[in-house]
C-alpha cells in the first residue's frame, strides 16, 4: 500500500513574467508529472474574495520522498491527474522512514472553489 499510493499528480513550479504593458503574471511550469500520491481534505472555510463567494478547502498531499525529483517550494501547485483539481502549496514537512515504509513528504495545500465553478459541476 505505501509503495502504491492511490492517486497521481503533476507538480508545477511558479515563476513570474512581465508583459509588454508592465503587468506581472504567475507562470506555472511542469517539473514532474504522474507522481503517485495521496490527497486528503483537512478542513475548509468560506469567504468573499474579489466580489465572489470563495470556498477554501485545505488538503494534505503526501508523496513518497524518493519519488520526487525536485524540492517542492511554497507557491508551487499540484494538479490531481484524475480530477484536474488544483492545489496551491502553502507548507512542506517531511516524515521519517519506518521499517520498510519509505519517508513521506507532506504538502499542506489550499484549493479555492468559487461559486461560479461549483454551480457548473
Amino acid at each position: 500500500m505505501f509503495d502504491r499510493l492511490p492517486m497521481r499528480a503533476t507538480i508545477q513550479s511558479l515563476s513570474t513574467a512581465t508583459d509588454a504593458g508592465g503587468g506581472v503574471q504567475n507562470v506555472y511550469t511542469t517539473v514532474q508529472s504522474g507522481v503517485r500520491c495521496s490527497i486528503n481534505t483537512t478542513g475548509g472555510s468560506a469567504r468573499d474574495e474579489f466580489g465572489q463567494d470563495a470556498r477554501i478547502t485545505s488538503h494534505t498531499v503526501a508523496f513518497l520522498s524518493d519519488d520526487l525529483t525536485s524540492q517542492v517550494q511554497r507557491g508551487w501547485q499540484v494538479i490531481d491527474d484524475d480530477t484536474g483539481a488544483v492545489y496551491i502549496v502553502r507548507g512542506i514537512s517531511a516524515g521519517k522512514a519506518y521499517g520498510n515504509i519509505g519517508k513521506f513528504t507532506y504538502l499542506t495545500c489550499e484549493q479555492k472553489l468559487y461559486t461560479a465553478d461549483i454551480s457548473r459541476s
